[in-house]
């Protein structure tokens, strides 16, 4: 069984006392600290003044993965959709306003925080303005868009000034939904997407697969509310054989994997399953009642910020070796659900 162990040798750690202990360690391990998304919401307002004051938008709200609360640490940008007034969009919304909107947010910024700040234009393929300011890790991306004429619609049009185009969007639904299944979890679902993501994140192999889709295909694996370890599972085993067709974004609208080869499905595939393989291991070894093996799985399969286990002396190895089974990660364990079992079958031979 390939072993998916990419923990730093040496790496240890005081053992949780159960799986959820660890997986609560993780999460806490993985997850943005508190004040920097206190920081970048304040900034978000910062800056929303400022364009209001402007007459360049009516409203503004957070998108992306920051907004849905799924973007694992460190914090690098936060998007920022910035709805501007209707009696603007004749003027605007053509092919040329496309390309130069973006340019209407300079001079209001400036005038405000001085000629400290930092554009980048070229963001996301001209969908943003990224606005940089000095001593802050994280930038903020500027998308300039237009609310849809239909005030009950949650469809918006954003500016793409590479190819001179308003593009349609719906991420106010996927805001939503995304919302939504996070509260008929208890809360457990984000944490749990940030768990796929930093399991996505340790694959080389899994580069060409972006985080929504992780997270869409563990939006389609976990629906109700479940421990962390089978939610990771469960979404892993989805995974396998999901990525061998289309992946709809939680919205349901977009595929997320149309320009993805044959050949990258099934590396994405493999990928997947040996981790699924991994963590049913892990599982099962908690059933039986191994709880540090358990943990010594998860952490191979999830990386160094899952806690680490204590190295397992050579007597428990030996005593385990006599009628158990060997892990994945090379632990000797009395249970016999293990990747390898060790327990002596009868020698047939013909007569």
């Amino acid at each position: 069984m390939a072993n998916l162990d990419h923990r730093p040798l040496g790496r240890r750690s005081n053992t949780p006392k159960s799986v959820a202990d660890a997986f609560g360690e993780f999460d806490r391990n993985i997850s943005m600290d508190a004040a920097e998304r206190v920081n970048a919401e304040l900034r978000h307002r910062e800056v929303e003044t400022v364009l209001k004051a402007a007459g360049l938008a009516d409203s503004t709200f957070m998108q992306g993965s920051f907004a849905r609360k799924t973007m694992r640490k460190p914090l690098k940008d936060v998007d920022i959709v910035v709805l501007m007034p209707r009696d603007m969009a004749d003027a605007w919304k053509t092919s040329a306003g496309a390309t130069l909107i973006h340019e209407q947010f300079k001079t209001p910024l400036l005038n405000h925080y001085g000629s400290c700040i930092r554009f980048d234009e070229i963001t996301k393929a001209g969908k943003a303005l990224q606005l940089s300011f000095p001593g802050v890790e994280f930038a903020i991306d500027l998308v300039a868009a237009f609310a849809d004429a239909d005030p009950t619609s949650e469809w918006i049009e954003i500016a793409d000034r590479q190819e001179g185009q308003w593009e349609p969007s719906n991420t106010r639904t996927l805001l939503r939904v995304v919302s939504q299944r996070n509260q008929m979890t208890e809360g457990r679902f984000i944490h749990q997407v940030r768990m796929m993501k930093e399991f996505k994140a340790r694959q080389t192999e899994l580069t060409g697969l972006c985080g929504l889709a992780a997270e869409s295909l563990t939006y389609a694996a976990v629906t109700e509310k479940v421990p962390h370890c089978l939610a990771v599972e469960a979404s892993l085993r989805h995974a396998a054989t999901a990525v061998l067709g289309p992946i709809l974004d939680p919205t349901g609208v977009d595929d997320l994997s149309v320009k993805w080869t044959v050949e990258e499905r099934r590396t994405f595939s493999g990928v997947f399953s040996r981790g699924a393989t991994q963590a049913a291991e892990a599982l099962r070894l908690e059933q039986d009642g191994d709880v540090e093996a358990a943990i010594d799985v998860w952490s191979a399969l999830l990386g160094e910020d899952f806690p680490a286990v204590s190295q397992q002396s050579a007597g428990d190895a030996i005593a385990a070796l006599a009628s158990g089974s060997v892990t994945s990660t090379g632990r000797a364990v009395t249970s016999t659900r293990a990747a390898v079992l060790t327990r002596p079958t009868r020698a047939w031979r013909c007569r």
